[in-house]
């Protein structure tokens, strides 16, 4: 089975995804770590959320409301000024 980050599901109530369609969770988690995705609150503990990489995963919106950060996350974007990310390495 090929792996696929960024895709969400609308699914009708009660409905439950097969066992043999799942993935190993320590074979996700390299996956991730591999793309340099991150996820849950201990893995984006420090930095902002385009430090990882949020704006190319298309977690923010620039033009929706106010959320917790919107004025640092915007005024980063709109400078085009991003001083660190978090990015894969061998």
């Amino acid at each position: 089975m090929s792996l696929v980050v960024g895709h969400r599901l609308i699914l009708p109530s009660g409905n439950v995804l097969k066992k043999e369609n799942m993935v190993d969770t320590e074979e996700y988690k390299e996956f991730r770590y591999r793309l340099g995705i991150l996820e849950g609150a201990e893995e984006y503990s420090k930095g902002f959320p385009m430090e990882s990489n949020g704006d190319l995963l298309n977690a923010l919106s620039f033009t929706k409301g106010c959320y917790i950060g919107q004025e640092t996350t915007a005024r980063v974007y709109h400078t085009g000024v991003i001083r660190k990310r978090i990015l894969p390495f061998r």
